[in-house]
């Protein structure tokens, strides 16, 4: 399941992924612990790895619920979500609780 974030300058896309589900580099793991995973791509930058876009950082959802905003996400380049934006993907990630991603 994905949803997307924009920000002044990036598209961000956020995908979730549950236990079961195969994420990481090619889709090569199946994850398997409790709490869903939150990923996090650049939508600006096409990947030929990921339809997302250029993989940031995953959380999980425990994690991500804890930090406080800004929520700094990054890799090269800092990504910040705003406190607006966090409560956007908290009411989404209410939403899909118990779906099937």
């Amino acid at each position: 399941m994905i949803t997307t974030i924009q920000t002044k300058k990036n598209k961000i896309n956020v995908r979730l992924v549950n236990k079961g589900e195969r994420f990481g580099y090619g889709n090569l793991l199946v994850y398997t612990g409790n709490s869903r995973l939150i990923e996090f791509y650049d939508g600006n930058v096409v990947s030929a790895n990921y339809d997302w876009g250029r993989f940031i950082t995953r959380f999980t959802e425990e994690r991500f619920n804890s930090l406080t905003p800004p929520v700094r996400i990054e890799i090269k380049e800092t990504w910040k979500l705003t406190a607006r934006q966090k409560e956007q993907l908290l009411t989404w990630l209410e939403a899909t609780k118990g779906t099937a991603c």
